[in-house]
């Protein structure tokens, strides 16, 4: 686990090697209700998180095979599960590489965190159909924060 943030590198790779303030590890989170959303790239608003044979990149062009099925852990974490392919989940191994979708399912390498950068509506309360944020691979337990 990096504790770093999923990034879409220019070329539409996927790494989880971003420090927080990378334009690159901040995205648009589209919420499509019940859980769902789509997570657009700040940096490339071309480019949309997807998983495509196994294999997680930001090619995406958003709508369906880019939608993803949020699910909260115990610990307060979140795992994103592909809508297109069902049990495949975007996970990252020790080096901060993407591990293949369909080998993660939700474990320890495909649970983040997600900090909210900005809100389409500055008010407490008020649901914002889109909001900006950071993934970041969640710490491992022995981690000590400052």
């Amino acid at each position: 686990m990096t504790g770093k943030g999923l990034r879409i590198l220019p070329n539409g790779e996927v790494d989880a090697l971003a420090t927080p303030n990378d334009h690159c590890a901040h995205f648009t989170c589209i919420n499509e209700e019940h859980n769902i959303v789509i997570l657009r790239n700040i940096a490339n608003p071309s480019f949309h998180l997807t998983i495509t044979s196994n294999h997680v990149s930001g090619r995406g062009f958003g709508g369906f095979p880019s939608e993803f099925q949020i699910h909260e852990t115990m610990n307060a974490f979140v795992t994103f599960e592909s809508l297109q392919n069902p049990g495949q989940h975007i996970g990252v191994a020790a080096d901060g590489t993407m591990k293949a979708a369909n080998l993660v399912a939700k474990g320890m390498d495909a649970q983040f965190s997600v900090r909210l950068v900005a809100s389409a509506y500055p008010f407490p309360g008020v649901p914002a159909p889109q909001k900006t944020v950071v993934v970041q691979q969640h710490y491992p337990p022995t981690c000590q924060h400052n």
